[in-house]
């Protein structure tokens, strides 16, 4: 004999089903941990693709720095090889002087770029790890009562 409305299972609402004593011997935390030790490595590579998007972003920073310092050097050579007229050589100055402002507000603003890269990483893997967190829901489709004599 059948207690319980009749309901495809996809149907059922777990809000208006009753708990039976039965359903918490099925332990969900089990499923989730047999499951997360086949998704940890999918979702260990994922977070590393993250940090070292970051460190390629953080590289390119470091780059434009020594870009600079080399763009530096480049016009002290000149500036020291300049025997032309003093119009030239003070042309290269001014632009020597605003090269290593820039390189100086470059090295400066490196650090802050690189903490602000950084926050954005960890950010992005947090918010992939909580889009990411496993739950397990537990459905009883039926119960079974055996009723007989022990004849």
């Amino acid at each position: 004999e059948e207690e319980g409305d009749r309901q495809v299972s996809w149907l059922k609402d777990s809000g208006r089903i009753k708990p039976h004593p039965l359903d918490e011997l099925v332990v969900a935390e089990d499923y989730i941990q047999r499951s997360l030790k086949e998704y940890t490595s999918i979702q260990g590579d994922e977070i590393d693709r993250i940090k070292r998007q970051a460190n390629i972003q953080k590289n390119g920073l470091r780059h434009q720095v020594e870009d600079l310092k080399k763009a530096v050097q480049r016009l002290e050579t000149q500036v020291e090889a300049a025997t032309g007229s003093r119009l030239e050589r003070l042309r290269l100055e001014k632009q020597l002087g605003e090269t290593k402002k820039q390189l100086l507000k470059q090295e400066e603003n490196i650090f802050f770029d690189s903490m602000k890269i950084d926050q954005a990483a960890e950010g992005e893997i947090e918010a992939f790890l909580a889009k990411e967190r496993m739950t397990a829901k537990r459905t009883r489709h039926f119960v079974v009562d055996i009723i007989g004599s022990s004849e």
